[in-house]
């Protein structure tokens, strides 16, 4: 007799499941084999029992093998990793069999991948080691040899094609070792050794370790340019799921979404010691196996999901009567129910109190299935539960508890989509049914019209999209089918998309300055839905057109700049054909002597933008100057930097480099301190820090912020125990760009110029970097054979007598991030306000500095009320940014962004319109010396408001809008 959905109403939830906004499409709900890795050739056989049980009862939708090297290669070929002796790697026993499921699942259109997990004593460097055992150095391409003749083997000789591999637990080395340096470098060769064999197509899916080794293992990989392009999906293993929050799973989706990759589970279970495994036969194993699978689809959002194994061990029968075990109950409905193709759905809340819900749809099959877990304690009331948005279809509900497990309780058609029913505490249940009462039809077809793969772009280019799409039932599909995902891919990070939805054609428009990495491309993917809901996804993608710049001085040593960086070097560079922007620094001191910019030898300012169609060369002509009118450097009398942990007490004051990184690992955290004697300047007009330096590796890109800090340290004595405490906040920040040194400046203006009004006759500052990093940012000690530190002081005397005069902006616009791709160049009044997404908006304001000659000040003068009353009024803050914008065409999605540290900032105080005043006076000296024409400010709110804006007055309004007055 079929139970009766409850009606009696416990603790309440509503969950609203929406069928029309998809999320992951689920690449595989499938299992692992891989039992023979784990014996020695000759080895048990690779099918038990158990494992035919599973094969044969559970629809399998991938399968991952070993690829156990310690049984193909029990002994070195050769000595030529280039020549393999087919004789080497015996096709026996267990090597046998493994090949016979392979093929014999390829042939039933399941993808099979694989895993390499033990190497052979003679690739090792460790033979008597049980765990850990690690490849010998020198040894990449042997493996590459071992690997490459397995798949080569299968392929050929089986007719399996295994797209996808790994190694198993390289960074924990439950067998072979591979931690992140041993990894990177093997995959260095072994990425174009297997192209070499015809294996091009094979992507590692990385990682393939505990959960818990993200940040420690898999994103350093994904962050390495040398290994990219061999990558495929970040892959973890569930065995840690007890000892890892929710917040910390999530970032696993988050790190695989930035770089554009999927995320696989290839270990799928709760418990990986195998003297618990008689907790197999525990309910609370089948529970926390089915909160598993809300953890992997919903938190980490997994494409693939494969279950810890089909063998007999972490069976899910009994090995004798083949009696479902309790995790029985929560494996099956996937692998019955989630088919390769499905899609997980947005569900809202999924996760409330004790209630997880997770649902899937299934266009190509017709299928719905949803999970309902309740993880309230044992004794506690349940809680009834309404969905919302379900298919108005027959939905089988399976109700899973400690005395009941896999009871159907019956068959229900929701009507409008709503069904309510009780969920008892500690409970999961299953939902299943067709999606519509109709069978499926044929799937639409979408085209892409353009653009097409052979498109290439420039710099500020705008490009048209196209596409069209017909179903077999609809016909030709209306513009509302249309949905249209645009990706920049830069460096092989992924940006936010732009998204088109509801049209057929359109177009979006290149960033149009500063186009620096030719490693970049735009994804277009177009995706259209017809009236059953089947849906049908094509992408293009189009890359850019590039062009080679060389920029060079006409004095050896001096540093040009491209943009935005300084170049230490005149080879020629490949950057997007379009706007360039190059930059003379001036001045510079090169083996004592000073420089100052004179012309571009193709005429204009030290700063200016070129457009670049061609290859070109560019020369920044310098001439010494002796006077002192450029200004004068002095290098440091003392540096060092300090090392906290094992490293505390330990000085590095003799090191030629100074060391930052920020670390939550103890011992790791290095701050840099430097000093100057300051005492021959009787007045300063600007002071500058000019440190030459790198990274240390690719990784994480974060600020390395400079602060004042007293003079009572020595550089043979200072360590970090004993180290001075750092300002409140800094003075000047920079962003160390890539592993190519260059020269990074520092506005230090403030610092000094209060050092010499206390009468100070030195100055100090430190080093340290905002946040936590892979690599560490590193700067030319003055130890150092060339590049030393260097400071740079114009004095105040030195500058023209002042004149007045106010100039007005150039261009003003705001920009608002509820309207992405709207301009407002055209209002009277610019708005300016924080809070919550949708609310933020910000002010542009650009100025044209050529008319300014000598001046003692520099006052920006800003007229501005309040759209309502706030208490104490609104603290708005001064940026400035870079000046690719125009007034007709920023919008929020194309702005350029304000840099962290403010100018300053001003306080609007109420709904009166009122002048305010802020002194730019060192920050256009700075701009001026460098020779910048033009300057960029962007006002933003100092905090989040509810609904409050400062609201500034436009150059469109009677009144006129922001101006800097001279004196």
């Amino acid at each position: 007799m079929v139970e009766p959905l409850e009606q009696r109403q416990l603790l309440a939830q509503t969950v609203s499941i929406d069928l029309n906004t998809p999320l992951q499409t689920i690449r595989a709900i499938g299992a692992n084999t891989a039992k023979n890795a784990r014996n020695p050739w000759p080895n048990d056989p690779v099918r038990d029992a158990t494992t035919n049980y599973h094969l044969n009862n559970f629809d399998v939708g991938m399968l991952r093998v070993a690829i156990n090297i310690k049984t193909w290669e029990p002994t070195n070929d050769n000595a030529d990793p280039n020549v393999v002796r087919a004789a080497g790697f015996p096709d026996l026993g267990g090597i046998r069999q493994n090949f016979e499921l392979m093929r014999e699942y390829t042939q039933k259109g399941v993808p099979v991948i694989a895993s390499v997990f033990d190497l052979p004593d003679w690739m090792v460097s460790n033979p008597e080691a049980h765990s850990k055992r690690e490849l010998k150095p020198g040894f990449e391409a042997e493996l590459a040899e071992s690997i490459s003749h397995w798949l080569n083997h299968a392929r050929e000789q089986y007719g399996v094609k295994v797209d996808f591999i790994s190694i198993n637990e390289g960074n924990g080395g439950y067998n072979a070792r591979f931690n992140q340096l041993i990894f990177t470098n093997f995959l260095r060769t072994a990425g174009p050794y297997m192209a070499g064999k015809g294996l091009g197509y094979v992507k590692w899916f990385f990682g393939d370790d505990g959960v818990h080794t993200l940040n420690s293992h898999t994103k350093p990989l994904l962050e390495n340019p040398d290994i990219r392009q061999y990558l495929g999906p970040v892959a973890y293993h569930s065995w840690s799921f007890y000892s890892i929050n929710d917040s910390a799973l999530s970032q696993w989706a988050v790190e695989a979404g930035r770089y554009g990759k999927e995320v696989w589970v290839t270990e799928f279970g709760t418990d990986a010691y195998v003297p618990n495994l008689g907790t197999m036969n525990a309910y609370a194993r089948a529970h926390d196996t089915a909160l598993a699978y809300w953890r992997a689809l919903s938190v980490t959002k997994a494409n693939v999901i494969l279950w810890w194994q089909f063998a007999n061990d972490f069976t899910l029968v009994d090995a004798q009567t083949f009696a479902p075990k309790p995790p029985y109950y929560a494996v099956k409905p996937f692998h019955d129910h989630v088919k390769p193709g499905a899609q997980m759905v947005k569900v809202s809340p999924n996760n409330t109190g004790a209630i997880k819900t997770l649902a899937t749809r299934d266009a190509a099959n017709n299928k719905f299935f949803a999970q309902v877990f309740n993880g309230g304690s044992v004794g506690t009331s349940g809680e009834s539960v309404t969905l919302t948005g379900l298919p108005n279809t027959p939905l089988t509900f399976v109700r899973n508890t400690e005395n009941d497990l896999g009871r159907q309780i019956g068959t229900f058609t929701p009507v409008n989509g709503r069904l309510t029913f009780q969920s008892p505490a500690y409970s999961w249940i299953t939902i299943s049914g067709k999606l519509n009462n109709t069978a499926a039809g044929a799937a639409p077809v979408a085209t892409i019209s353009a653009p097409t793969g052979s498109t290439r772009y420039g710099a500020g280019q705008t490009i048209s999209f196209s596409g069209i799409a017909t179903d077999a039932e609809d016909g030709a599909l209306p513009a509302n089918r249309f949905n249209w995902i645009i990706t920049p891919i830069r460096n092989g990070l992924v940006a936010a998309p732009l998204t088109f939805n509801g049209i057929r054609s359109g177009s979006f428009t290149i960033p149009a300055a500063f186009q620096r990495a030719i490693d970049q491309k735009y994804v277009i993917e177009l995706k259209v839905t017809d009236s059953s809901g089947q849906t049908s996804v094509k992408s293009t993608e189009i890359r850019p057109q590039s062009v080679k710049i060389a920029v060079k001085s006409n004095v050896p040593g001096l540093a040009v700049g491209l943009n935005s960086l300084w170049e230490s070097t005149s080879a020629p560079q490949s950057m997007v054909a379009g706007t360039q922007n190059l930059f003379a620094p001036s001045p510079q001191w090169v083996d004592g002597k000073v420089y100052k910019f004179s012309i571009w030898s193709m005429g204009g300012a030290a700063t200016r933008s070129i457009a670049a169609t061609a290859d070109a060369t560019y020369t920044a002509n310098y001439t010494q100057v002796t006077d002192g009118s450029a200004g004068r450097f002095v290098g440091a009398t003392a540096d060092a930097f300090v090392r906290d942990g094992d490293g505390a007490t330990s000085n590095f004051g003799s090191s030629a480099i100074l060391e930052n990184k920020q670390s939550l690992d103890l011992g790791r955290t290095r701050l840099s301190y430097l000093k100057f004697d300051v005492s021959s300047f009787s007045a300063v007009g600007t002071a500058k820090l000019r440190l030459f330096g790198n990274l240390s590796g690719n990784g994480e890109i974060v600020e390395t912020r400079a602060y004042s800090v007293s003079n009572n340290w020595s550089e043979n004595t200072i360590t970090f125990n004993n180290r001075p405490t750092l300002g409140a906040t800094a003075i000047a920040a920079t962003t160390v760009a890539d592993l190519v040194g260059r020269w990074y400046e520092f506005d230090v203006t403030a610092a000094v110029k209060t050092a010499r009004a206390a009468g100070a006759g030195a100055v100090s500052f430190a080093l340290a970097q905002s946040s936590t990093s892979s690599p560490f940012a590193g700067f030319n000690a003055r130890e150092a054979t060339a590049n030393q530190p260097q400071l740079l002081v114009v004095g105040g005397s030195t500058v023209s007598p002042p004149v007045s005069g106010e100039i007005n902006t150039v261009a003003d616009a705001y920009v608002r991030d509820a309207k992405g791709n709207t301009n407002y160049g055209t209002g009277d009044e610019l708005a300016v306000q924080s809070g919550v997404s949708g609310l933020n908006r910000r002010a542009y304001l650009k100025f044209d500095l050529s008319s300014i000659g000598s001046f003692s000040s520099v006052m920006l003068k800003l007229s501005a009320r309040l759209s309502e009353s706030v208490t104490n009024g609104l603290s708005v803050g001064v940026f400035d940014a870079d000046d690719n914008w125009t007034e007709t065409g920023l919008t929020w999605n194309n702005r350029p962004r304000e840099r962290a540290t403010p100018l300053g900032s001003v306080k609007v105080r109420d709904t009166t319109r009122r002048t305010y005043e802020l002194d730019l006076t060192a920050y256009i000296q700075a701009q001026k010396a460098a020779g910048r024409q033009t300057v960029t400010l962007v006002l933003k709110n100092m905090s989040n408001t509810a609904s409050a804006q400062a609201v500034f007055a436009a150059r469109e309004s009677n009144t006129g809008g922001a101006r800097l007055a001279t004196a």
